[in-house]
């Protein structure tokens, strides 16, 4: 698994099936904090069992609850990237996945990892979306199958 950052040691200890990184930025983790934070401001559009996208749409619009979760997410998610950059230093990091997929996180993300780095890396979004781990992980299981002969 070498190379996933989702099994990096930050954050919360792991549980279940669950990573450490992955348990706080993503899945369970993260619909804790949206239902938590939906609960919290009744000025706040913001639902219980709302979706992430409607999350980052309802910051776009001016929710100051939202914004505050978005801004959040990317500060984690560039936590991540920057425990990736000091040991790796990769030129492109990809975001792809049900959460760093959505439109309007990418810039967040951005700016987030420049407070964190002196020099980041580019960070693009995937051209597969939230697809981009199941295909990958397809992809790898394909190379790895043995030839099969004729």
């Amino acid at each position: 698994m070498a190379g996933e950052i989702a099994f990096l040691p930050i954050g919360a200890p792991p549980s279940g099936t669950e990573t450490a990184y992955e348990a706080v930025v993503a899945g369970p983790g993260l619909r804790r904090r949206i239902d938590t934070a939906a609960g919290s401001d009744p000025s706040s559009r913001l639902w219980v069992g709302a979706p992430f996208t409607d999350v980052v749409e309802l910051a776009a619009a001016g929710d100051a609850t939202a914004a505050a979760l978005v801004d959040e997410e990317a500060g984690l998610i560039a936590l991540g990237i920057s425990a990736v950059v000091a040991l790796l230093d990769p030129a492109l990091v990809v975001l792809s996945g049900g959460v760093g997929s959505v439109p309007g996180l990418l810039d967040p993300v951005r700016r987030r990892l420049s407070d964190l780095v002196r020099v980041a890396p580019r960070i693009e979004t995937g051209l597969l979306g939230e697809r981009g781990p199941l295909v990958g992980a397809l992809e790898l299981a394909r190379q790895s199958r043995p030839a099969q002969r004729p």
